[in-house]
């Protein structure tokens, strides 16, 4: 059995975001099959999982910490992270970060959509360098969340990019999601061996999903 991360969070919110990761970024799961998501958490598992919690149990603040190395597929020409691996990678990792507010209801379980990323580039990571990303909740409200992603060098503590996210909530029905992910089940249809009915279940949380309009992207 694979550990759960360290730190203060609790079991279950380690436990949701552990298996967020490993239902929405695995490569060889077909909803990402190929996906450019694909791409990035497999190299940048979280190592730590903090909260901050009110008398009455909530989230107020949440931080994740994810840990990996620079390969040469994530390079410039010039052997340095590439600026788009980067802004993909915090817009990830922040993403996720949003889900350790998730509701009872669903709402931010599946966090949102992008509205805004205010990207920093501080100084280059060249091949090879070991990261560290720390990503913090800011603000999270009813219908927006901002959440602040930075990533070093952690061997010598050097801040190297920061980004400030802002998420949107929508929320959706069980008929607005069938909808959303419509295009989603006739690709898996084409794919052999893959269950269609138990996928769209687990992407709808039972019909409590936080749905992207049409055109999103960021669905966890």
């Amino acid at each position: 059995m694979t550990s759960l991360p360290s730190g203060n969070a609790p079991t279950f919110l380690k436990t949701l975001i552990t298996s967020s990761i490993r239902k929405w970024f695995t490569p060889s799961w077909p909803f990402v099959r190929g996906s450019w998501e694909s791409n990035i958490l497999p190299y940048f598992p979280v190592s730590s999982i903090d909260v901050d919690l009110d008398d009455e149990g909530r989230v107020r603040k949440g931080r994740l910490v994810f840990e990996g190395r620079v390969g040469r597929e994530m390079c410039n020409a010039w052997g340095n992270l590439h600026g788009g691996y980067a802004a993909t990678l915090l817009d990830v990792c922040t993403t996720l970060t949003i889900v350790l507010h998730a509701q009872p209801d669903g709402k931010w379980s599946t966090a949102g959509v992008s509205q805004s990323h205010n990207l920093l580039f501080h100084s280059a990571a060249p091949d090879g360098t070991h990261l560290r990303v720390v990503c913090e909740t800011m603000s999270v409200g009813a219908r927006t969340a901002i959440v602040k992603g930075e990533l070093y060098d952690s061997v010598t503590g050097r801040l190297l990019v920061g980004m400030t996210h802002t998420n949107m909530f929508v929320g959706a029905t069980q008929e607005t999601a069938a909808k959303a992910f419509k295009p989603l089940v006739e690709r898996m249809n084409l794919l052999p061996n893959v269950d269609t009915a138990r996928v769209f279940e687990d992407c709808t949380h039972e019909g409590k999903l936080a749905a992207t309009t049409s055109g999103g992207h960021d669905l966890l």
